[in-house]
């Protein structure tokens, strides 16, 4: 069984990833400052990604198109 990847998110950019909502938060906010990462905590939305989704944050980074889809999983958006 693989283990699903969850999203800390925002409608710009995928912050930080993890086995959890609160671990992906966490992730997103060990790279800004104390001020912005209490905003963070209060605003980022988490959701788990698609397969696709995963390998592309892993590979290239969170600055990708993305949706939400019905089913409350984020995909990446392309236009093939």
């Amino acid at each position: 069984m693989q283990t699903q990847i969850i999203a800390a998110y925002d409608a710009k950019a995928i912050w930080g990833v993890s086995t959890s909502p609160e671990a992906a938060i966490e992730d997103a906010c060990q790279w800004v400052d104390a001020c912005s990462a209490d905003h963070m905590r209060e605003t980022l939305k988490t959701a788990p990604m698609s397969d696709r989704l995963a390998k592309h944050v892993a590979a290239v980074s969170g600055n990708c198109p993305f949706t939400l889809g019905e089913d409350g999983v984020l995909f990446l958006n392309t236009d093939d």
